[in-house]
């Protein structure tokens, strides 16, 4: 299922909160009391900031599933033990070498 798909339903089982992020983390205290797993679509500077909140709120023991592929680039040691998932598609050392061949005769 896309996730664009989940976003536009309501969710069938309370305990998991799906949410797109544009610029806000006051969703976190929100929804605190109400979900444990969060699945959250952001970029990477406001997948940061979630965490710190997740920190700051003592909300470790919460779930965050990032669909963002690039949060293997943080720094994951400042959030201490926040327990969240993200996705890798190649591995961290993949190269891709790309050959440009242009043809002036067409």
């Amino acid at each position: 299922m896309k996730l664009q798909t989940l976003l536009e339903q309501p969710s069938p089982i309370d305990m998991v909160f799906v949410r797109s992020l544009e610029s806000t983390v006051s969703t976190l205290s929100q929804v605190r009391d109400r979900v444990r797993t969060l699945v959250i679509s952001c970029s990477l500077d406001l997948v940061r900031d979630i965490l710190r909140k997740a920190v700051q709120l003592d909300m470790r023991d919460h779930h965050y599933i990032f669909t963002n592929l690039d949060v293997q680039r943080l720094d994951l040691e400042e959030f201490g033990n926040v327990n969240f998932t993200t996705f890798q598609l190649v591995p961290p050392n993949f190269l891709v070498k790309v050959r440009i061949s242009i043809d002036d005769g067409l």
